[in-house]
């Protein structure tokens, strides 16, 4: 049995807490290859001719839309997210730094004694 895969679908980032990801879709491939006889070839891009002969024109204009929109969408998610990642980041940073700082003033002031 032969499956379209496509490497790239490797790059499709869920980010860290979800299940979906890189190595997990590499063990599914694995496991279908190794129980089931799964061959895997490279897989072409549908053209719209051959999707509009099984889905509806609505239904492809629709996909269409949702994708560019949810691309956009995910994009400023992302972005937001990142962000607020690297300014966690930061904080937690700066609080390390603080509590370091902390840390040797207190052993700086033990030695005086």
């Amino acid at each position: 049995m032969n499956f379209g895969y496509r490497e790239v679908c490797l790059d499709h980032d869920t980010g860290e807490r979800h299940p979906e990801s890189p190595d997990r879709l590499r063990a599914v491939r694995r496991a279908l290859k190794n129980s089931h006889g799964v061959e895997y070839v490279d897989a072409d891009d549908a053209a719209l001719d051959l999707i509009r002969r099984v889905h509806d024109e609505d239904y492809v204009e629709e996909y269409r839309i949702l994708s560019d929109t949810l691309f956009e969408a995910v994009e400023d998610v992302r972005y937001r997210f990142q962000s607020n990642t690297e300014m966690q980041a930061s904080r937690k940073q700066s609080k390390a730094e603080r509590v370091l700082t902390e840390y040797k003033e207190a052993i700086e002031g033990d030695d005086d004694t």
